[in-house]
């Protein structure tokens, strides 16, 4: 069994950075809900609309502002990828998740 650890921020190269912006067109702060499958994205903040308890709940699935996270489906609901653990969110909290390329 592998550990999650909650404090890695791995970072992509150049070439994966270049390659996401070509994907999502910019490099602008968008929500989680906006961005392409297969594309890769730092997590900037949280809406100032989400509730504290559902940020509280985020943190605690290891989802965090300065991480890196994976796009991998957006229907019917976001998959992410944080390290080794994937984690389903409905549209209406990806939509509340400021992240950038």
């Amino acid at each position: 069994m592998s550990k999650l650890n909650l404090f890695h921020h791995s970072k992509p190269n150049k070439s994966q950075i270049a390659a996401n912006q070509n994907k999502i067109g910019n490099d602008s702060p968008t929500t989680l809900a906006d961005i392409l499958p297969g594309s890769l994205v730092k997590i900037l903040a949280f809406d100032e609309n989400l509730p504290p308890k559902r940020r509280v709940h985020l943190i605690a699935y290891g989802l965090s502002p300065g991480l890196w996270v994976e796009v991998l489906q957006q229907f019917p609901v976001a998959i992410i990828r944080i390290d080794n653990t994937e984690l389903a969110l409905e549209k209406s909290l990806a939509e509340k998740i400021i992240c950038q390329a």
